[in-house]
């Protein structure tokens, strides 16, 4: 039975220096695509400038996110299209806007 043992013994400290180092490796790759403006992620890349996360970035989709609910709710219940109050669009920033009168 110690024969056995003795191979496997040394695995654990192995996979823990390998998942160290992919973990490394991971936090180098995020950095560099970070510095040369790269992709991260889906939601790095609809929340975040060149500054990093902004907040009216945060609240846009938020508030995509709560009118796409309210929409399929509606469609679902209802089988229509739904109307939204203009101010809450206003606070999405999709309200329709009053034109300058001049084409």
């Amino acid at each position: 039975m110690a024969a056995l043992t003795g191979p496997l013994a040394g695995t654990t400290p192995t996979q823990a220096a390998i998942n160290i180092a992919k973990a490394e490796r991971n936090a180098l790759e995020r950095l560099y695509k970070k510095a040369t403006n790269q992709s991260i992620d889906f939601i790095n890349d609809i929340l975040s400038d060149a500054n990093g996360i902004n907040f009216h970035r945060f609240q846009m989709l938020g508030w995509t996110l709560v009118l796409a609910f309210i929409f399929m709710k509606e469609v679902w219940e209802k089988l229509g299209m739904p109307t939204f109050d203009g101010n809450l669009l206003a606070l999405q920033g999709s309200a329709p806007r009053p034109s300058s009168g001049s084409s």
